[in-house]
């Protein structure tokens, strides 16, 4: 539960890092340059978030007792 919470702050942050950029650099003539790379931090915040969503399947799948989706039956 605590490792999902933490993805999920992660993404959140990076998406609002993301967002923070654009407002300064259509802000501040001084760092105009942030408005060309605000979409750096968003590759991040999504596979952030997707990882956020697996393990918080992975923990729903344990504490149902179930066998995860994603392994195959030779292992």
């Amino acid at each position: 539960m605590a490792k999902q919470k933490i993805w999920f702050f992660f993404s959140g942050f990076a998406l609002f890092v993301s967002i923070v950029m654009r407002h300064v650099g259509n802000t501040n003539r001084n760092l105009s340059e942030l408005q060309d790379f605000w979409f750096y931090p968003l590759p991040l915040a999504v596979i952030w978030f997707m990882t956020g969503v697996k393990k918080a399947n992975i923990a729903q799948a344990n504490a149902n007792n179930e066998p995860e989706t994603n392994t195959t039956e030779g292992e």
